[in-house]
């Protein structure tokens, strides 16, 4: 088996993100996930933070199935 882009992204970046959300969820901290592109199109996993840490960047892996994750904070979320 080819250890090619195209072979390790064989599962859409919406699935991987459905399989993948309620766990990257679980984590404390993190407010949401989502898919958005890079300055370069590159389509990466969005994982939303309260507040990046040394901590949390090390539970949320740099990639998942070969789609890059991009973690990004939001601060708190408040009802109104």
């Amino acid at each position: 088996m080819s250890n090619s882009k195209a072979s390790r992204n064989a599962r859409s970046i919406q699935q991987v993100k459905k399989d993948h959300e309620l766990d990257l969820l679980k984590i404390d901290g993190v407010t949401g996930v989502g898919i958005g592109e890079r300055d370069d199109k590159t389509k990466v996993i969005k994982v939303y933070v309260v507040k990046k840490t040394p901590d949390i960047k090390k539970k949320i892996p740099a990639d998942l199935e070969g789609h890059p994750v991009q973690v990004e904070t939001t601060g708190e979320f408040h009802a109104f």
